[in-house]
């Protein structure tokens, strides 16, 4: 129970870290609010088990305040949600689910605990299943989020070949490059062509020839 509480208490974190990460956050005044909200998700683990720990006060005592800022976090997540709605809905709708999961089940286990006085070896019979499946909507999101990275990369990739290629093959001045083996007292004995552009073959007279994977000096042995 002790550990399940811990948990619960930095869900919000993890969650607001993510966030950061997945939805932009721009004005200065809904910065300013993420960083008190963190902040203070951050203070409340600290101070309960802190003082806990040493004897001093529950950290049950520290539950009401643990919900209300929670509270606060979940309607700044949602107004933030609904200004990144349009950049991936399917993603959005995921994470709103495995959220409303966790808060609904840890709703229903307060209630529990502090109306029915329901022992506390059950308070949590509720919020285990809900944290695994927010944790479940977490981990698919991240996985989103990885593919998306991927994807942008492999684009970003494509395009800066075909910005190589199209500069490659453009260039006023010809230009080759070449594989270069040398001998034990390092004279060059082979100088393999990997690859060239037009230019270099008009400039050598070589037009219209495949020349990469040939020896230069075959090639053009004035060199």
């Amino acid at each position: 129970v002790y550990a399940a509480n811990f948990f619960i208490f930095i869900v919000p974190i993890w969650f607001l870290l993510y966030m950061k990460q997945a939805y932009s956050i721009e004005p200065r005044w809904h910065r300013f609010l993420y960083r008190l909200l963190l902040t203070l998700h951050i203070l409340i683990p600290i101070a309960a088990f802190s003082l806990d720990l040493l004897g001093i006060i529950s950290c049950i005592y520290f539950n009401h305040p643990f919900h209300i800022i929670t509270a606060l976090s979940a309607v700044f997540y949602f107004y933030t949600v609904i200004r990144n709605l349009k950049n991936d809905i399917r993603g959005t709708i995921l994470f709103l689910s495995g959220f409303l999961v966790l808060l609904i089940t840890g709703i229903i286990d307060t209630f529990q605990l502090f109306y029915k006085r329901t022992s506390m070896l059950t308070v949590t019979q509720f919020s285990y299943p809900g944290m695994f499946y927010f944790l479940l909507t977490l981990l698919i999101a991240v996985a989103r989020e990885l593919k998306n990275i991927y994807t942008f990369m492999s684009e970003n990739l494509k395009e800066n070949e075909t910005n190589y290629k199209s500069l490659f093959e453009n260039m006023t001045d010809g230009f080759t490059y070449n594989r270069i083996e040398t001998d034990e007292k390092g004279r060059i004995v082979n100088l393999t062509i990997l690859e060239t552009n037009n230019k270099f073959l008009e400039q050598m007279g070589l037009q219209g020839r495949n020349v990469a994977g040939a020896d230069m000096f075959a090639i053009l042995p004035e060199l």
